[in-house]
């Protein structure tokens, strides 16, 4: 999706010019990352009515332009699960933090080198085998009272996700370096202020191909601070992304039991539908082509139950420009997290 930021014809007058993505050999940078997930099952036959379930992590992770050459960059991110030394509230309110902690210790690895396209955008992460081992091992590690982790484990389908498709393990230990390139290109683009334009695209999801259209706009731009904000958004073939989510909408389903029996129409629909939305900010710089800030928010349905998600990643040497999450400011959520759980990300 990188490529959505290619030359397209404006008037001289409003033409606003994006370098390519300039990042030079030995450049590191620093990046806060706040993220919030809200889950609803106030849907959910028989779920009492509340209000959705918050949880927040609060990182500072920095990547490293290791080499840069004509086919692209390799990168080193230092991960990290520590709170943020100047984060509101205690770690109880931040139960994210302690699920990558958790990864990280699965992985056994706080560095990840990872090699990109001249975008920025991963493409192979050296040594996966290793790190690929060491997951195995340790799922294959005796845990408390002797158990193990069971073969349809959270942990395990991860881990078979990797394997088949080793960059997936960027997905779980660093996400943010395919979200910051999004908006990154390799070549030098021109853009008029409010020009939408829409690029097609795919998605495979649980082995399903997911058509995709993504609707870009530049927003504003700033010329003091040579920042120009654009805006993304994407829509999903839903009748493939129902196809893909059967299988769980099934297993959730076969929960019922009697409750099925006494639903309604309309609660039947609700059950049997599933939906993904999917949109974003970003703010690149004039000078270099890099983004340095992103904003995404995903909104998943399936089942009766809605998750959201919301990531926002800035680099730490500047405030940031967007708006934080609506989530974010929620009521600090202590004691709604799950235990640390392997082979999970951010």
């Amino acid at each position: 999706m990188a490529a959505a930021l290619c030359a397209v014809p404006v008037l001289a007058a409003e033409r606003v010019d994006i370098p390519g993505y300039e990042a030079r050999a030995g450049a590191q940078y620093r990046y806060r990352v706040q993220k919030t997930t809200e889950t609803d099952m106030s849907s959910w036959p028989g779920a009492p009515v509340a209000a959705p379930v918050v949880m927040r992590g609060d990182f500072l992770l920095s990547a490293t332009v290791l080499t840069r050459d004509e086919t692209g960059l390799r990168m080193r991110w230092d991960l990290s699960a520590d709170l943020p030394a100047d984060a509101t509230g205690g770690a109880g309110a931040y139960p994210l933090n302690a699920l990558y902690g958790g990864t990280l210790a699965a992985y056994g690895l706080r560095q990840l080198e990872i090699d990109t396209d001249p975008t920025g955008t991963p493409t192979a992460v050296p040594g996966a085998d290793a790190i690929i081992a060491t997951l195995e091992r340790t799922l294959a590690a005796t845990g408390p009272g002797g158990a193990v982790a069971p073969p349809d484990s959270a942990a395990r389908r991860a881990l078979a996700t990797i394997k088949a498709n080793p960059l997936a393990i960027v997905g779980v230990l660093a996400p943010e370096s395919a979200t910051l390139a999004l908006a990154q290109s390799s070549q030098a683009s021109a853009f008029a202020i409010g020009q939408e334009w829409t690029v097609p695209g795919s998605e495979d999801i649980r082995g399903v191909r997911i058509a995709t259209a993504t609707t870009w706009r530049l927003d504003a731009y700033d010329p003091a601070s040579r920042r120009a904000t654009f805006s993304a958004r994407l829509a999903y073939d839903q009748d493939a992304f129902r196809q893909s989510q059967r299988a769980t909408i099934d297993a959730m389903v076969a929960t019922l039991g009697e409750r099925a029996k006494s639903l309604t129409d309309a609660q039947w629909a609700r059950i049997r539908d599933a939906e993904k939305q999917r949109a974003m900010r970003f703010v690149i710089s004039t000078r270099d082509g890099a983004t340095v800030e992103a904003l995404e928010n995903m909104t998943i349905s399936v089942g009766g139950m809605t998750m959201t998600s919301a990531w926002h990643v800035w680099r730490d040497d500047q405030p940031p420009l967007l708006p934080a999450p609506p989530a974010w400011s929620a009521a600090a959520p202590d004691g709604q997290g799950p235990d640390a759980q392997p082979a999970t990300g951010r």
